[in-house]
């Protein structure tokens, strides 16, 4: 039986040879040998950039997929096999010094050896189907999950709305993130319906390609491979924003909660929010504001409070996040919001005019320099005081 290759393969400036993304590790074509790897790589990447160096684990190749932002990138793909004493998956060329026929069939060359040009020709599919049908189907789960977040933050907002005291909590963006959260998963969903006749397609083709080998059978199952693959890449936005909403609607509600009195609603509510913001170990990974940036929706002073309540329970709950706040087109007014050891929340403000300055000196502002301005809020913070003073100093 042929021992499943993987591929490891990552995204890099060739100038500084930086990072600038990693490729989800996926599982290569099942029947593809290791004789043949040079071969599929050249046909899916194009030719290397330059022989495989001894001692790398990679061949470097220019991006196939570069964007705008990644233009002039290289890829760097790491072919993985499994070892038999340990059973994890090792880069296939650390395997060359040791296995003389793995490295000639490879073409690669070896310290003090000739010249490794032999190599299989690979006639075949360039992906594995089931594993691309699978991760559309969980980038649709993941879009789903995120809606039902979302259905539920928005009834328990609505309960927490109706608790207040002095009229109704605001809740700006709600509608529009409760929207938009449902085209995102109508998205998804959409993918993963046609991912699933793409990958019947390629099944009954790889069937019929194993039997005759016809060379006009691989060219179908290559183009069907380029639809299902445009579906894996058509899946991944939907999901990433359906998870994006639900953090949104996740920071929104703190700034709610803040407004009410400690209830067992309230605490509910802000526990659903933290999970949902820095999920606990083994459920999913935090994504801090800094990754998502901030946006804000408010069309009121009253709305903007709520938002910028959210936004520092946020911020307390990253501790590594910045936040800056700018009104005007010329940045007329600018302050930033960040945690300091021990969860005190700094608030630093760009104040030129002097009245303005001399009232934020007589409320508790200190002067930090020629125009700036600063002022703490000691752990635990009440979050309303510093949103309404944000608010305050930016109008």
């Amino acid at each position: 039986m042929t021992n499943q290759l993987w591929l490891r393969a990552a995204v890099v400036d060739p100038r500084t040879r930086t990072f600038l993304h990693r490729l989800p590790q996926e599982p290569l074509p099942p029947n593809l040998r290791v004789p043949q790897l040079r071969s599929y790589l050249e046909q899916r990447f194009g030719p290397p950039v330059a022989e495989h160096v001894p001692g790398h684990a990679w061949m470097e190749f220019e991006n196939p997929a570069a964007t705008e932002e990644t233009a002039g990138s290289h890829l760097l793909a790491m072919p993985l096999i499994k070892d038999p004493s340990t059973g994890e998956l090792v880069p296939v060329f650390e395997k060359l010094e040791q296995f003389a026929d793995l490295a000639a069939a490879l073409g690669a060359s070896r310290k003090g050896g000739r010249p490794l040009t032999a190599a299989e020709v690979w006639v075949g599919p360039l992906f594995n189907h089931s594993h691309l049908k699978y991760a559309v189907h969980d980038f649709a789960a993941r879009a789903s999950r995120a809606w039902l977040m979302v259905r539920g933050l928005e009834a328990e907002i609505a309960t927490l709305r109706s608790l207040a005291a002095k009229g109704r909590i605001p809740a700006p963006g709600l509608a529009h993130l409760v929207k938009d959260t449902r085209d995102a998963l109508d998205a998804a969903s959409g993918s993963s319906n046609m991912a699933e006749t793409y990958a019947a397609r390629l099944e009954a083709l790889t069937a019929e390609f194993a039997e005759t080998h016809s060379s006009e059978t691989l060219d179908t199952i290559r183009a069907e491979e380029q639809r299902l693959g445009m579906q894996h890449n058509h899946a991944i936005q939907p999901a990433n924003r359906a998870e994006h909403r639900a953090r949104d609607l996740a920071q929104l509600a703190l700034g709610i909660s803040a407004h009410l009195p400690s209830t067992y609603e309230v605490e509910r509510i802000d526990r659903v929010c933290t999970a949902i913001l820095h999920p606990p170990p083994g459920t999913g990974s935090a994504v801090p504001l800094y990754q998502d940036d901030l946006t804000v929706r408010a069309a009121s002073r009253r709305e903007l409070v709520v938002e910028l309540a959210g936004v520092i329970c946020r911020l307390l709950l990253d501790r590594r996040s910045v936040a800056w706040l700018m009104v005007g087109e010329d940045c007329d007014q600018v302050l930033c919001l960040q945690i300091e050891p021990g969860d005190t929340l700094l608030a630093l403000a760009d104040v030129s005019q002097a009245k303005a300055r001399k009232a934020l000196l007589k409320s508790g502002w200190r002067e930090q320099g020629a125009e700036l301005l600063e002022r703490r809020w000691p752990s635990p913070v009440s979050v309303l005081d510093p949103a309404g003073e944000v608010v305050r100093v930016l109008f």
